[in-house]
Order: C-alpha cells, then structure tokens, then sequence
C-alpha cells in the first residue's frame, strides 16, 4: 500500500451558523462552495485527485445553485397565486 499524503482538514472548517448568529443559506452555501475549492486545491496533483477534485467542485457549487433555484421558483409560484388570485 502506498503512502498518500492528506490535505490538512482543520483548515477548512466552515463556520458554525448557531455560533455566529448566521441562518442565512446562500452565503453559508457560498462559504462552502469556497471551501471546497481551497481543499481541492490543496489536495496533491494526482490522476485520481483531479478527477475526483472536478466532481467535488461540482458538486460543492450545486448546492448553492440548487438553492437559489429553488428560491427563484418558489417567487414564480407565489406570483402565478397572488396573479389568479387579482382576476
């Protein structure tokens, strides 16, 4: 078995939103996506490390995208109500 360095984990620790007062899910989710892309930077330069570090990229930055999304949809739907609801 090989020796595989790691990168350092207690670096990229997100914020606690109960410590800090913070609820707020985008920038939480901003804050991750952000994280995610200094772990994978750090991560050594291997064939495996960089396909696994796209789809960790990836997937770190579709969670805010869903998301605002999901917010964007919501705003449509309560707009078609309150619009059929004006006639």
């Amino acid at each position: 078995m090989t020796n595989i360095k790691q990168a350092p984990i207690a670096k990229f620790q997100i914020p606690n939103p109960v410590i800090s007062g913070r609820y707020d899910l985008e920038t939480r989710s901003l804050t991750f996506a952000r994280s995610v892309n200094e772990y994978v930077t750090a991560l050594p330069k291997t064939v495996v490390n960089l396909e696994i570090g796209k789809q960790l990229v990836r997937a770190g930055g579709s969670v805010g995208a869903n998301y605002i999304e999901a917010n964007e949809s919501l705003g449509k739907k309560r707009f078609r109500f309150a619009d059929a609801d004006s006639s």
